[in-house]
């Protein structure tokens, strides 16, 4: 984002005249008098020298998150010291840069001149959004950030102006985004996990191949494989394009998308021609046609399993996303509220189904069930948490690169309404086996229908045990929940053949301690892919987001450091780095290591926690100052009870 506010120099140097009503100001105070579609003129003159960017105006979300630079106030500073506004101005504008920038650097975004944003004028959806671009259409597009000729309500970070597009004010400008144009794309392609494209105008035509293709590797033990394309404006068409194990910059192509709209699918299997195969694949866009706005949307992989490598368990994508967690219907229990908003920040996989009595007899070697003469295509049942646990440590013991655990409660409720805000995704009969329809006995997995994401049985048949510990709800917003750090019940989710209907919804919650088993109770698998070869961990922290953690037991005493470290990278100006692990099992000892700009695969560190449960705190800038500069956070379990060691792990800066 522009550092200032485009100048009348500026301006005058790439249109050729200078439209300011206070041109005598000079060339380094803003340019106004200006309209939102002189900016759009502005813009394309600037992108038409193709210097590997895209230069437009930022959203109104982007405008106001750049200008509160993780201030939660109005104002990043006292109006007078960061604000040219009404009381301090003569009504003038004045040169860019005067008053006192945030903590991004950037100056002015309050007072001198109103900046134009992308956005046309209207009403903010409210919930938890991603890149929000506004309303489709409007009569009036935003202008933020006060301006020299307004009081101090209106020289605010949330302060918000509309006007028609061809206006022009004596205290209205703009200030410019870039984002990387060429390459938009590139990079690896993670399975399950949605990313981000962007093609701009200038590109329509043109194949993003070579260094720009997304580059995915497929897992031997995968069935199928399907790629998602969803556009954020389907009539702007994008079509897919796949190849395997090919040069990158070849144009030949094994697969391409049939569709004539921006919202493209391909998917390939064993039986396709050609079939697919282990290894490496490229999937390239082209934009066909463009009515002047950049292209964008998301890119999904996901593929479907073999039956080898898990004893046949089939896991199903589910994407991250948020909810509402519990219930206020009238079939709700009282343990079901308050309502929590949930963020559940990382893709993952979930089992298709319950884990029948045959996969469970696969990995442990015999049937603990109490009804076996179901058969091995029922749910095993008559397993407590406990014992679920020694199954995953067999799981996690393949080595697959995949790390297998039972889901959160936050992650089951999500999983099970897929996207549904009722208490059930469909009428009790069709979806599941209950007291009413079961003769109280357990069934065959599969035979009602799945839920919008393609799970069956997530409401009935037996109850699905999770992670978490029994406790309350917390509420208001939360990110990734993992439930109590302690308690003596573990949490069961989804129903029964057993229970009546008010059991049997997605809300619904019941307790069993750890080594209680029930003819009724069973349990379904989650799988997260690991961050790298060998790897558990690894990869950027964003300041103030958790990022999941998980260590499997063949990995005590071993530091996870190398390519599977966190990094933070820390500005200048900050005073304190807190990194806090919070384990899911605080019983289980985690340690944190923390290093200064040394090699990521060099061992020794500057910090290392001192206590010895596994929710660890280090904060530096205590001992010494904190430096800017890249930081390498480590992990290592230290003391192991047969689970493997989860949790999440976050990074603050105190200024």
């Amino acid at each position: 984002m522009g550092k200032f506010e485009v100048t009348q120099g500026q301006w005058e140097s790439v249109m050729g005249s200078n439209p300011s009503w206070d041109s005598a100001c000079g060339p380094t105070c803003p340019v106004e008098r200006v309209s939102w579609n002189d900016t759009q003129e502005f813009l394309m003159r600037v992108n038409a020298l193709g210097d590997g960017y895209e230069y437009r105006l930022p959203t109104e979300a982007e405008w106001e998150y750049a200008a509160r630079a993780w201030t939660t106030s109005d104002r990043h500073g006292a109006l007078d010291d960061i604000a040219w506004h009404i009381g301090n101005s003569g009504d003038r504008i004045h040169p860019v840069g005067l008053k006192a920038a945030n903590r991004f650097g950037l100056h002015d975004m309050i007072g001198n001149v109103y900046e134009w944003v992308g956005d046309w004028y209207g009403t903010y959806p409210g919930g938890t959004v991603t890149d929000p671009l506004g309303p489709a259409s409007g009569s009036q597009r935003v202008a933020r950030g006060g301006s020299k000729h307004h009081s101090a309500r209106a020289n605010r970070a949330s302060h918000r102006y509309r006007d028609s597009a061809d206006k022009r004010f004596s205290d209205a400008g703009f200030r410019v985004v870039r984002v990387s144009a060429i390459p938009p794309l590139g990079g690896v392609l993670q399975l399950g996990e949605p990313r981000r494209f962007l093609i701009p105008p200038s590109q329509a035509g043109k194949l993003l191949n070579g260094e720009r293709s997304f580059v995915l590797d497929v897992p031997t033990d995968a069935a199928s494989l399907t790629l998602t394309l969803t556009s954020d404006d389907p009539a702007v068409d994008v079509d897919l394009y796949v190849r395997y194990q090919a040069d990158p910059h070849r144009t030949q192509y094994d697969w391409r998308a049939a569709g004539t709209s921006g919202n493209e699918e391909i998917e390939i299997r064993h039986d396709s021609r050609p079939p697919l195969q282990a290894g490496r694949y490229y999937v390239s866009l082209l934009l066909y046609r463009s009515s002047g706005a950049a292209a964008s949307g998301t890119l999904t992989a996901s593929v479907t399993r073999s039956a080898a490598a898990t004893a046949g368990i089939e896991f199903v994508g589910i994407p991250a996303g948020s909810f509402t967690m519990g219930s206020h219907s009238a079939e709700a229990y009282s343990d079901e509220r308050p309502l929590t908003r949930v963020l559940i920040s990382r893709a993952f996989e979930l089992g298709k189904y319950e884990v029948t009595q045959e996969q469970w007899q696969a990995i442990m070697g015999s049937n603990p069930s109490w009804d076996s003469a179901c058969g091995p295509t029922c749910p095993v049942e008559n397993v407590s948490w406990s014992g679920t646990q020694g199954f995953l440590a067999r799981l996690n013991e393949q080595g697959d690169g995949y790390t297998y655990r039972l889901p959160t409660e936050a992650e089951w409720e999500y999983a099970a309404r897929a996207g549904m805000t009722g208490d059930r995704y469909g009428p009790l009969d069709e979806i599941a086996w209950h007291i009413g329809n079961s003769g109280d006995r357990i069934q065959r997995v599969g035979l009602k229908a799945s839920n919008p994401f393609g799970l069956h049985d997530m409401i009935g048949n037996v109850y699905e045990l999770v992670q978490d510990r029994y406790g309350v709800y917390p509420g208001g917003t939360v990110t990734d929940p993992a439930g109590p750090a302690s308690g003596s019940e573990r949490v069961i989710r989804g129903g029964s053949k057993h229970n009546d209907r008010r059991a049997n919804r997605a809300p619904g919650r019941n307790r069993v301690s750890a080594d209680e088993r029930y003819s009724n109770v069973g349990l379904r698998v989650l799988r997260i892919r690991n961050s790298g070869p060998g790897s558990l961990l690894g990869g950027r922290l964003e300041f103030g987001v958790p990022k999941a953690f998980s260590i499997p037991t063949n990995e005590f005493g071993r530091l996870q450091n190398g390519a599977r470290s966190f990094f933070v990278q820390v500005p200048s100006g900050a005073s304190r780095l807190t990194v806090v692990l919070a384990s899911d099992d605080p019983g289980i000892d985690v340690d944190l290591f923390v290093r200064y700009q040394a090699d990521n695969s060099f061992l020794t560190s500057d910090w290392a926690s001192q206590s010895l449960s596994g929710n660890e705190r280090l904060v530096i800038g205590l001992d010494r100052p904190l430096q800017a500069g890249k930081y390498y956070i480590s992990l290592m379990l230290f003391d192991v009870s047969g689970v493997p060691a989860s949790g999440t792990i976050t990074a603050t800066l105190s200024w």
